[in-house]
């Protein structure tokens, strides 16, 4: 099956997995970033980990070319206690 090419601009929603008891902290970074971005900080809330210990945040974002999603995937996964960024 071949891959899907992303047609831009787009919405995106990013999946952010971040310590629990952090989301408070990444949710502002989160932000900076659109801020950065020029974009709306469109937040909600995802799912919570079995243990507790994680929560997922979702940041839904109008990307307008393919440079600005791997900009915006970067930046998020640099924000501290996130673990991982989808």
């Amino acid at each position: 099956m071949a891959e899907e090419e992303l047609k831009y601009p787009l919405e995106w929603v990013f999946r952010i997995v971040a310590e629990k008891d952090f989301a408070g902290e990444v949710r502002l970074a989160v932000g900076r970033i659109a801020e950065k971005y020029n974009v709306p900080c469109d937040l909600s809330d995802g799912l919570v980990s079995k243990g507790g210990s994680y929560i997922t945040v979702k940041f839904a974002v109008l990307v307008r070319d393919r440079e600005m999603f791997a900009a915006i995937g970067d930046d998020l996964g640099t924000i501290e206690h996130v673990k991982f960024v989808l």
